[in-house]
């Protein structure tokens, strides 16, 4: 049984110093050249399962883009607690609804399908946007 935690966390901006997340909510206003914000994964897996964990966002008419791929490796440590932060700037995403869902799978060198991923990957975690 895969022992894995997701959170997902939406936000402004992240002060590089202190790792402290700024403007916590998961509306953001577009403005003229696009929209700003950030998306951290906190990851937790309590047992020794290498996987890969791949970012996708799922926009309201059903589009899907793959946007960043992370392997959880575990090695000898029984614990494995990261913050993955993914900022996106200046992004020409429209008004409407959106979900970023991360979905984990086999560790692989290969790429990926969309396809792929809803057939034989597993749903960990997801948090819904939206752009005004």
């Amino acid at each position: 049984m895969s022992k894995l935690n997701i959170n997902l966390v939406l936000c402004h901006e992240i002060d590089k110093g202190t790792g402290a997340l700024k403007g916590i909510h998961n509306q953001f206003k577009k403005g003229e050249k696009g929209v700003t914000f950030s998306l951290v994964m906190f990851i937790s897996a309590i047992d020794q399962m290498e996987r890969d964990l791949h970012l996708i966002l799922l926009a309201g008419d059903g589009k899907q883009k793959a946007l960043r791929k992370v392997t959880v490796e575990q090695g000898e440590k029984q614990a494995s607690n990261d913050m993955h932060v993914n900022t996106f700037t200046d992004v020409g995403l429209e008004t409407g609804l959106y979900e970023f869902r991360v979905f984990s799978t086999p560790i692989s060198e290969e790429a990926v399908s969309m396809e792929a991923l809803a057939k034989e990957g597993t749903l960990e975690s997801l948090v819904k946007l939206k752009i005004v």
